[in-house]
């Protein structure tokens, strides 16, 4: 319970350190290009009209997929493959939360063995200084890649969405897309 408990803070720390006051263009892959062992530049069997769900890294503009940040104006190059992808997910479930009035919505994701171990290499690697979370072609957030993950159980925290828009993303997750 405990586990549970610190892994649900560091998730929302991490979520919540996310700011606006941030310049999109500068967020791209690291420079040193000697580590790349999650970013795969084979771009031949991506469908970049749909970015399925999963723990993405910012990426160049020559070998990234252009996204809209949800709800904002920024846009950011996403890898075109995810280091966690949907397929690493093995449940999903929304939870509705009312604080002083206001209804936000959290899903929690729960991750295979080999997601939860991806998710611990990738996060806190310098190389990478920004991860993104996108669920469902959405890209929700763009955050500082400097907390290490070592659990497979997370909440993502979900501000300014509609309950049916949660529970097309958590849909998306079961069809794995």
């Amino acid at each position: 319970m405990r586990t549970l408990f610190m892994t649900n803070l560091l998730m929302t720390l991490l979520l919540f350190s996310c700011t606006n006051n941030t310049n999109s263009e500068k967020h791209t892959a690291s420079q040193d290009k000697s580590n790349n062992t999650f970013i795969n530049s084979d771009t031949r069997k991506v469908d970049t009209s749909h970015v399925a769900t999963g723990f993405y890294f910012l990426a160049d503009k020559e070998q990234g997929i252009k996204m809209r940040k949800d709800h904002s104006n920024e846009d950011y190059n996403i890898s075109p493959k995810p280091f966690v992808s949907v397929k690493n997910i093995l449940r999903a479930n929304a939870q509705k939360n009312i604080t002083e009035g206001r209804v936000t919505y959290g899903v929690t994701l729960v991750l295979d063995n080999q997601g939860t171990k991806d998710l611990e290499e990738a996060t806190g690697n310098p190389s990478y200084p920004f991860i993104t979370i996108i669920m469902a072609n959405r890209l929700l957030y763009v955050v500082p890649n400097t907390s290490k993950i070592k659990t497979g159980l997370m909440q993502i925290i979900l501000v300014d969405y509609t309950e049916n828009e949660v529970d097309e993303m958590v849909n998306a997750i079961s069809q794995k897309k």
